[in-house]
């Protein structure tokens, strides 16, 4: 089970990579929610996490995120000294928080440009973070790390872009073709001849001969010189007598 798990966050990082260009170092953006199950299921952030997805790995928080949980205060302790350990991510909501999913939301903006995963256990940031194309979630289920399938939305985007790329190396490879005809670059087309080879056998040639039937004057003719035969023996005959 776990070398499949393993496999799955692979193919699903592989699809990030190639259609939306999300490298190493990851950065990985947690809230309270993602912590306060992990502190649940006895799960080590800073040890699982770059295991599953990447050792080249960083994890931060918000200044919101961290100003809400302390707002909350002892029910969410555990989650919030979690968090502390982490770098804070510049939100810009510094002087004037946010909650923390609204903080979180406008992070990852219409088109996550800093390419950031978002580790949460919120269903409606979860929501609203899959339809942004190009945005990998992580969340925790029976006390393990996993890494959200890509949305719809994501393949939908990701197919229009390799479409587009096509397209593009389908037109440079046109202009190129015409500066080297413009420039007398072009290569010479090359016609292939056939080799020669030895001839098969004449098809016509392997038939049978049919024997002709012989001709009526033919027959006559054997029969004239047959007689002619019996005559000259009869007439030697006659002599020597």
């Amino acid at each position: 089970m776990k070398v499949k798990r393993y496999k799955q966050a692979r193919k699903i990082l592989g699809f990030y990579k190639s259609n939306f260009k999300i490298q190493e170092p990851y950065q990985v953006i947690l809230d309270g929610t993602f912590c306060q199950a992990a502190l649940k299921g006895q799960i080590n952030i800073r040890e699982q996490l770059p295991k599953y997805i990447g050792v080249d790995t960083k994890l931060s928080t918000t200044s919101c995120v961290l100003h809400e949980l302390e707002s909350i205060g002892s029910p969410v302790y555990g989650a919030y000294f979690i968090l502390k350990q982490f770098s804070v991510w510049n939100c810009g909501h510094e002087t004037e928080p946010l909650a923390a999913s609204q903080c979180l939301r406008k992070l990852i903006g219409k088109k996550n440009r800093d390419m950031l995963f978002l580790a949460t256990q919120d269903r409606d940031l979860t929501e609203q973070a899959s339809a942004v194309p190009g945005t990998p979630i992580l969340y925790i289920v029976m006390n393990t790390i996993l890494l959200n399938k890509p949305s719809d939305r994501s393949h939908k985007v990701a197919a229009k872009l390799t479409r587009k790329s096509l397209t593009t190396s389908s037109s440079q490879h046109d202009i190129l073709t015409k500066l080297k005809k413009f420039e007398g670059l072009e290569e010479p087309v090359r016609i292939q001849r056939k080799r020669k080879g030895p001839k098969g056998a004449n098809p016509m040639s392997c038939k049978k001969k049919k024997k002709k039937a012989p001709s009526v004057p033919a027959i006559e003719a054997k029969r004239k010189r047959t007689r002619k035969r019996h005559q000259h023996i009869s007439n030697v005959q006659q002599v020597n007598s």
